[in-house]
C-alpha cells in the first residue's frame, strides 16, 4: 500500500471479517473471512471527491454493482465526470448493472497486472525502501 500511496494513489480499505459457517453436508463449523466495507468506502470516497472538484476522470478497479448508486448520484451532481470501471476478465459479463451507469468500462487479467507490477525495489519520495513481496512476484 505505501508503493502505491508513494505514487499518488489513494488507497481505500475495507476489512475482512471472520464468519462462522456450518457445512450443510458434514455440519462441521468452520471460519471463513468476508470482506466488508471496501465498496461503501470506495463510494463516499468518490462521492466526496466529486463534490471537491478532485477529478474530471475517475477509474474505478472494480466489478460490484454496489457502486452503481454512488455513481448515478455522482452523474446527477455533474454529468461531466467521467467513471471508468476497470472490470476483472472474469466478471467483466456479470457486471452489466455496473457498466451500465458508467462511461466506459474495460476488462482487465492476469498478463495486464503483471505488466503493471512495480519493480522489484522501490523508494518512495520520502526515502523509504520498498521491496516487492515474494508472493508478488511474477
Amino acid at each position: 500500500m505505501a508503493a502505491l500511496e508513494s505514487t499518488g494513489v489513494t488507497v481505500v480499505m475495507g476489512a475482512f471479517k471472520a464468519k462462522k459457517i456450518l457445512c450443510s453436508n458434514c455440519k462441521i463449523q468452520y471460519i471463513k473471512h468476508e470482506e466488508k466495507e471496501t465498496d461503501v468506502n470506495i463510494a463516499l470516497k468518490l462521492l466526496h471527491d466529486a463534490m471537491d472538484g478532485s477529478f474530471d476522470r475517475a477509474i474505478i478497479v472494480t466489478g460490484d454493482s454496489d457502486l452503481k448508486p454512488a455513481i448515478r448520484e455522482i452523474k446527477e451532481y455533474n454529468s461531466d465526470l467521467a467513471i471508468t470501471a476497470l472490470i476483472p476478465s472474469s466478471r467483466f459479463f456479470a457486471s452489466e448493472d455496473l457498466k451500465s451507469v458508467c462511461d466506459s468500462a474495460s476488462r482487465f487479467g492476469i498478463k495486464h497486472i503483471e505488466k503493471s507490477l512495480f519493480p522489484e525495489i522501490i523508494t518512495t519520495p520520502e526515502g523509504k525502501v520498498i521491496k516487492r513481496p515474494e508472493k508478488f512476484k511474477p
